[in-house]
């Protein structure tokens, strides 16, 4: 397997993974009030994944936009909130660094 496939295919795994862990996340607690708000933050993460397999510069920056705007706006800088957006900022420096591999290698 070449490295451009590996870069590809670890992108689209991690974030397929993701989104699966949220709506599983989300079907399996109740979250009372804030339910819907979960879900339209899960389609906000699908039309994100989908924007990153089709552009990946644009999807990676809006998971790195993402994850920037939870730690800043939501959450503050403490360890767990950055174990969870970690994942987020992963998924956009691979999606950035797969589009500059694909276009500048």
């Amino acid at each position: 397997m070449k490295s451009k496939d590996l870069l590809k295919d670890v992108s689209k795994g991690l974030s397929v993974s993701v989104i699966v862990f949220w709506l599983i996340f989300l079907l399996m607690t109740d979250l009372g009030k804030y339910n819907r708000a979960g879900f339209m933050v899960w389609a906000l993460l699908f039309i994100i994944t989908f924007l990153a397999w089709r552009r990946p510069l644009y999807g990676g920056l809006a998971y790195i936009l993402v994850g920037l705007l939870y730690l800043i706006l939501v959450s503050g800088f403490s360890g767990v909130n950055l174990m969870v957006v970690a994942p987020f900022l992963v998924m956009g420096g691979i999606f950035v660094g797969r589009y500059f591999y694909d276009n500048f290698n």
